[in-house]
């Protein structure tokens, strides 16, 4: 259980990865990752991709919520 949570933990410090798009159709958010597991930036269109730490922090938030749920 240990192991699992320090793994989860792990993926939960990764948010920091991700921007939020919206779909322009639908008006949804949509979180794309903008950073590739190598470290270096993706080679994404980011046009349109809100990246803050703001977004970040909610993600992380939301994914140790998980974390401590399950």
């Amino acid at each position: 259980e240990a192991h699992l949570t320090e793994l989860l933990e792990e993926v939960c410090d990764r948010m920091k990865e991700y921007g939020e798009q919206i779909d322009p159709s639908t008006h949804r958010k949509n979180y794309v990752r903008v950073v590739g597991r190598n470290g270096e930036s993706n080679e994404l269109d980011l046009q349109g991709i809100r990246i803050d730490s703001d977004i970040s922090g909610t993600l992380k938030f939301a994914c140790e919520s998980i974390v401590e749920e399950y």
